[in-house]
């Protein structure tokens, strides 16, 4: 179970009120006492006006640190995708050097990875699939239909297979 900062400050008021002894605390919440009795000090150590920040995270980390380029990235790089498909993940590096993005070529092709673009054969899929955020290409809605007709797959089976709801065929 992870403790989310304010259920930390929970536990330690609880401590220091006298409402429950540490021992009830740890089993109740299935931490260890000592972890319990560092908050209670880290609590007590911290001056008054930082109390209510002593057990946020002081490292940010992934999408939210603050230098993170790559999650911000994702959109350029579909569209030099799109426009591209046979460019690696150094020339897409390069071209996005030119707009004033500056992620290196593991950075994109960790995007590229995410979006499931990461080879040449998989950025022409993508590019057939893609037809804008959240659409589907004429193409593909059209092979959708053509395999439900000639094989009699449900829709269900067809929409997983694209990467689209039910709703999306069925309409």
């Amino acid at each position: 179970m992870t403790m989310t900062a304010q259920d930390k400050q929970n536990i330690v008021l609880e401590a220091l009120s006298g409402k429950s002894n540490v021992t009830q605390l740890a089993q109740n919440y299935g931490i260890s006492r000592k972890a319990i009795y560092s908050w209670i000090k880290s609590y007590q150590n911290s001056p008054p006006n930082l109390k209510q920040q002593v057990f946020k995270p002081r490292y940010v980390t992934g999408e939210e640190h603050p230098r993170s380029i790559a999650h911000k990235a994702q959109g350029p790089i579909t569209k030099l995708i799109v426009k591209n498909p046979a460019w690696g993940s150094r020339r897409i590096s390069r071209e996005l050097a030119t707009k004033g993005i500056n992620l290196g070529y593991f950075g994109v092709n960790s995007v590229l990875k995410k979006i499931d673009a990461e080879t040449p054969e998989k950025r022409k899929i993508f590019v057939n699939n893609f037809s804008g955020p959240g659409r589907l290409g004429p193409s593909t809605k059209y092979n959708i239909v053509k395999k439900n007709l000639e094989s009699g797959i449900g829709v269900s089976k067809l929409a997983q297979e694209a990467g689209v709801s039910r709703k999306t065929i069925v309409d």
